[in-house]
């Protein structure tokens, strides 16, 4: 039988470079298959042991290679396959369409493993507009594999410089592990293709850092807590003081309570290594997968809807499903923004652009994309980790509501702001979130304040405010079980309900309340149909909050919103035209 062997260091004494684009990862959080898929194997001391006909499957959302987005955005003229390990294996490489979701082979070989085994995959295998790219190996004998990477030997575009913009406050616990982890993994180790070539800038609102993780190549810098916004404006301040001096061409903003595998960056870098010169100014976001249910990804760039909701967009998928990678893949939604948990961003359109709103929390992210304007470009195995988003928090509906307000002012994004005051007010109220109502609408109202308002805000000492206001609103309550008198209400999107009856007697709030319910947080409202009490549940969290049927904070509402289209009436559009009027300043720019 003839085995396919190439020597690298015979061509590399023929001064021939290869560039590793994609290391194979090995299983770090959740489940085994968000890596590679296996069969008569085992995983010990970092490699991965196939016993006679084991195999390997890479078809994953951390190992599957983009071959169509490397074809599209990208000049790589050839890839290769290296493997290191012990052993005999067949080489079976797929790929997998978007088109049809069927996975094809595109090239066999027989590999006789050693320190430096590779082959050339031809170009009819990865060379396509779309789809992805995943190799097999099965063993023909006991064999061993500790490393798998697609490399290249095309010269690259842009020898790339990054810098990390992280805000943080009093979360010295995530922020050091990922720093350990990235100093382990990158800035001291040599074999890395960033080792030379990444920057950390840390804007510490929380002031509680000191200089206990600063180094050459981490700088930290005590902070105002001015909010996500604010910090990452201070964080972005510094890295455009230095990035001529250090050639710094990216920027990637990126959350401090996440948890990431370092090798993410470095295939972030290696793919604009390679860009081509039309989508040199693009975006490249990271998926979000949640920390409490590993292996689910819980968005992955968004939308911007009816004012005051996002449209989170490649939600909630199962990424051990391939079915998710192409979702993943595909290219037929538009893209507005991407959140900071992990989003890189070209250093050229930063400067063009000022820095992020004033906003200390809440749609920063999605105002900066919509300014930013640019191509969005997804990558399967571009992702970290983070908590679960399943948390009730007052003062992100007031934040939401102002902000969003702003945003649509600002990119002329059509609304009814009547429309949207009485559905979110008549919604809020019939479910008894009454607290919702009073923070929307309080939101609504300091919009309304204008421009020079918000410039001149002390943001820290309003969300101070906010909070001592919220805290004082409801009671979240651990629950283990539910009272006997309680009927849960299941979610069920194909239930229809009768809208001119709920209309009318405002979901049964006129009439007797005669039943009380337990509804998993996004239950349809119509399920609060006359409920006399209702236990808001955050399943995850195994936490609830207690509602009730209450008339004086009906009474409440009604005078507060009427108070509200007061204030709209004879202010919102003057103060449209402050935001227009005020967005240089807005932006940061003199």
């Amino acid at each position: 039988m003839r085995y396919v062997k190439i020597v690298l260091s015979a061509i590399i004494n023929r001064q021939v470079i290869y560039l590793i684009l994609q290391k194979l990862i090995f299983p770090y959080l959740g489940n085994t298959e968000l890596y590679f898929r296996t069969g008569g194997a085992a995983i010990e001391d970092g490699k991965i042991i196939l016993g006679k006909n084991g195999f390997l499957r890479t078809d994953s959302f951390f190992n599957i290679f983009s071959a169509g987005k490397w074809f599209t955005y990208t000049d790589l003229q050839d890839l290769t396959l290296k493997i290191t390990g012990k052993g005999r294996v067949k080489l079976s490489v797929f790929r997998l369409c978007n088109n049809d979701e069927t996975e094809r082979e595109v090239f066999s070989a027989d590999l006789l493993l050693d320190n430096n085994s590779s082959v050339e995959l031809p170009a009819e295998s990865w060379r396509f507009p779309d789809g992805m790219i995943f190799f097999v190996l099965t063993a023909y004998e006991d064999s061993v594999i500790e490393k798998a990477d697609y490399i290249t030997k095309t010269p690259v575009h842009a020898d790339i410089v990054m810098a990390l913009n992280i805000c943080t406050y009093r979360r010295e616990e995530y922020v050091k592990a990922n720093l350990k982890q990235l100093q382990d993994e990158i800035l001291h180790n040599p074999e890395s293709e960033l080792c030379d070539k990444l920057e950390i800038f840390i804007a510490d609102n929380g002031q509680t850092l000191g200089d206990s993780v600063a180094t050459d190549k981490i700088h930290v810098f005590p902070n105002a807590n001015t909010g996500g916004s604010g910090g990452c404006s201070r964080g972005l301040h510094e890295i455009l003081a230095v990035c001529d001096e250090k050639k710094i061409s990216y920027a990637i903003f990126m959350d401090d309570d996440i948890k990431i595998i370092p090798q993410v960056i470095e295939r972030t870098a290696a793919f604009l290594s390679f860009i081509k010169s039309e989508f040199a100014e693009c975006i490249i976001p990271g998926a979000i997968l949640i920390e409490d249910d590993w292996n689910i990804q819980y968005e992955f760039g968004g939308a911007h809807g009816i004012p005051p909701d996002l449209v989170p967009l490649h939600r909630k998928l199962n990424l051990l499903d391939t079915k998710s990678l192409i979702d993943n893949d595909k290219e037929e939604v538009k893209i507005d923004y991407a959140g900071w948990w992990y989003c890189c961003m070209p250093i050229s359109a930063l400067k063009r652009c000022g820095y992020p709103m004033p906003f200390f929390i809440k749609i920063d992210d999605v105002e900066y994309g919509i300014r930013l304007n640019l191509p969005f470009i997804l990558l399967n195995g571009i992702g970290v980790w983070h908590h679960s988003f399943e948390i009730y928090r007052l003062s992100l509906i007031y934040y939401n509501a102002r902000n969003s307000l702003v945003v649509n002012t600002l990119y002329n994004i059509p609304m009814e702001i009547t429309n949207i005051i009485f559905n979110t007010v008549f919604w809020r109220t019939a479910t008894y979130r009454y607290w919702d109502v009073e923070f929307f609408l309080k939101g609504v109202r300091d919009f309304c304040k204008g421009a020079q308002w918000l410039l001149n805000l002390d943001s820290e000492k309003n969300h101070a405010k906010l909070s001592k206001r919220a805290n004082k609103s409801f009671e979240v309550k651990t629950i283990d079980e539910f009272p006997e008198n309680f009927v849960y209400a299941k979610r069920d999107k194909t239930k229809a309900y009768n809208k001119l009856k709920t209309f009318l007697t405002l979901n049964g709030w006129l009439l007797p309340a005669n039943k009380n319910v337990v509804l998993e947080i996004g239950t349809d409202a119509h399920e609060m149909y006359r409920v006399k009490k209702a236990i808001w549940y955050f399943p995850k969290l195994k936490q609830g909050i207690i509602v009730k049927k209450s008339f004086f904070a009906l009474l409440k509402i009604l005078f507060s919103t009427f108070y509200t289209f007061f204030i709209v009436a004879f202010r919102y559009k003057s103060a449209q035209k402050s935001y227009k009027k005020s967005i240089d300043k807005l932006h940061g720019k003199k």
